[in-house]
């Protein structure tokens, strides 16, 4: 905060396992400033590498909240939503909400904001052949962010490292992992 978005970071591509982001949505930029450095961000972490983002978001957009204590430095607060839209259209994946709270941090004209954590990841390629998942529920489906559609009691086929990222995730006791996709266990076997 208070300085200007870096046009290039100094490091080679794919040179960083974690980049943290704190205040970066809350300083004045404009959305093109901070898109084009989230794709520099973005390569500069390897595959698979993780961002960080710790921002101030509101119930709608506040320019110059007029905030006390450490707060004071911000300048814009975000709707909820924005910080998230600009992760997944630069391409990180696995976006997640790590904190959120229903009471809100500061109330100012109207707007609630609340303290958002996030954390997105750089997608990997798939080339470690496919693996066998299952979508156990409670809803009747959901999807990834690669628009890959899990049914709730169906084998759905994905590349291992997707199926590495479902294991990894907090939803990992929701799927079921089976072998490579097209390997089923032909021995007979008893559960009891």
């Amino acid at each position: 905060m208070g300085s200007p978005l870096p046009q290039r970071i100094a490091l080679a591509d794919g040179g960083a396992l974690e980049v943290n982001l704190r205040g970066t949505f809350n300083a004045a930029h404009d959305e093109g400033a901070i898109r084009a450095f989230l794709s520099e961000v973005r390569r500069v972490l390897m595959p698979g590498g993780r961002l960080f983002v710790h921002v101030l978001a509101g119930e709608r957009r506040l320019a110059m909240p007029g905030l006390g204590g450490a707060a004071a430095a911000v300048e814009i607060v975000p709707e909820e939503s924005e910080p998230l839209d600009l992760l997944e259209a630069a391409g990180f994946v696995g976006v997640k909400l790590l904190k959120y709270d229903a009471k809100p941090c500061f109330v100012r004209d109207g707007v609630a904001m609340r303290e958002m954590q996030l954390e997105a990841f750089t997608p990997v390629a798939p080339t470690d052949g496919d693996v066998e998942v299952m979508y156990k529920g409670p809803l009747r489906e959901v999807s990834d962010d690669g628009g890959v559609v899990y049914p709730r009691g169906r084998r759905v086929v994905v590349p291992a490292s997707a199926a590495a990222r479902l294991r990894s995730s907090g939803v990992a006791d929701q799927f079921t992992h089976f072998g490579p996709a097209g390997c089923r266990s032909a021995a007979e076997i008893s559960c009891g």
